[in-house]
Order: structure tokens, then C-alpha cells, then sequence
């Protein structure tokens, strides 16, 4: 009994400690939060500043009646100044994180959320309390398919997601 006791509290220990490594922002309700474009719309729900990486979670919106193609490398993310790199981007209706996907497609009208790691580099302080997600080119989708996307006229470049937080 002293043993199952034991083995209950230091796991109950271990999950508060885990849980506790960083804040989740609510940012409907903190931070300042800029974006805009007439092509695709992005959302930020919440990060969470991890330090050397931050967790955040962002909905697009297709604001057209075109189908549109954004590449995975054309989707940087930043504390100040200082690029990151994707560990993982995971959509929610699967909750699977992976380095995958290559590409985002989106239907007209369409709309997606994504939770997104970036990590940053270790050897940086990072002061700057300013996160910023951008998408640095938006094509329309001449082939109109999901899995095999053809890049068509570069309709947006440069919508950026910049967050404040106080």
C-alpha cells in the first residue's frame, strides 16, 4: 500500500513539475496582435514561451475564392529578430505533430489551425518578448489538389503574425 501511495505521488509530482516548465497566452485575452492580408488571414489562439523554443497555436483563413498553396519553407518563425526552425507542426483535428507537411493547401473559404514548435538557437539570450509567424509567399493552386499541389501566380508575400506580449 506505502508503495503504490509513493509511486502515485511521485508521478503526480513529476506531471506538476512538467506542467509548470511554461504559460500558456490566451491571446484573445493578452498581447498585442497584428496580421493582415485581403489573401489569408492568420490567427494567433495562444503561445507559450518555452525560453530557447515557444509552442504557438495559429488558424488560417483562405479569403478568397481561389485554392491557395503555401510551402513549408516559406513559413518562418521568430523571437525579435532571431529566425527559428520548425520542430514540428501538428493540426489539430489529428493532434500528430511531424515535420510534415511539405505544403499547406486551402480551399476557398477554408480555414485551418495548426499548433507550430519553433525552435530557437540555444545560444542566443533572448530578451525580446515580440513572436512573429510568417508567411513569406502564397500561390494559387493550379492543380487544385491537396496531395499534388502546382504552384500557380504568387498572389501574397510577407503576412505577418506579430505578437506582444506585455
Amino acid at each position: 500500500m506505502k508503495l503504490t501511495v509513493l509511486t502515485v505521488s511521485l508521478v503526480v509530482a513529476v506531471l506538476f513539475t512538467a506542467s509548470c516548465g511554461a504559460t500558456k497566452v490566451n491571446l484573445a485575452s493578452k498581447g498585442l496582435v497584428k496580421s493582415s492580408s485581403d489573401i489569408l488571414k492568420i490567427e494567433g489562439n495562444w503561445i507559450k514561451d518555452k525560453g530557447k523554443k515557444f509552442d504557438l497555436s495559429v488558424k488560417m483563413t483562405n479569403l478568397t475564392n481561389k485554392e491557395l498553396l503555401v510551402m513549408r519553407g516559406d513559413m518562418i518563425c521568430k523571437k525579435g529578430e532571431h529566425v527559428g526552425s520548425y520542430g514540428s507542426i501538428g493540426r489539430v483535428h489529428t493532434n500528430i505533430a511531424s515535420n510534415r507537411p511539405l505544403f499547406l493547401t486551402f480551399e476557398p473559404g477554408e480555414v485551418q489551425q495548426f499548433y507550430i514548435t519553433c525552435i530557437l538557437d540555444p545560444n542566443v539570450e533572448y530578451k525580446d518578448k515580440d513572436f512573429y509567424f510568417v508567411v513569406k509567399t502564397v500561390y494559387e493552386n493550379l492543380s487544385k489538389s491537396p496531395t499534388a499541389p502546382e504552384k500557380g501566380t504568387k498572389l501574397a508575400k510577407d503576412i505577418e503574425l506579430q505578437i506582444k506580449l506585455n
